[in-house]
């Protein structure tokens, strides 16, 4: 469960910065990735929080059937 909690966590982490203005992520991540701040909340067994750089993001695990 955990892994697939960190799993979707760095997927969403991936999804916000394609969508950032930021152009730096895009040049060298590995930099940017030194002051990011990230904060991930789990709020059930689903639904996790994604605080970076103060944007959040929700992301939904999705059931495997």
């Amino acid at each position: 469960m955990y892994h697939a909690v960190l799993s979707k966590a760095k997927e969403a982490l991936r999804f916000m910065r394609a969508l950032s203005a930021n152009k730096a992520w895009a040049l060298n991540e590995k930099k940017v990735a030194k002051r990011e701040k990230i904060q991930i909340y789990m709020l059930s067994p689903r639904l996790i929080i994604i605080n970076m750089n103060n944007k959040y993001m929700t992301k939904e695990i999705e059931k495997k059937s």
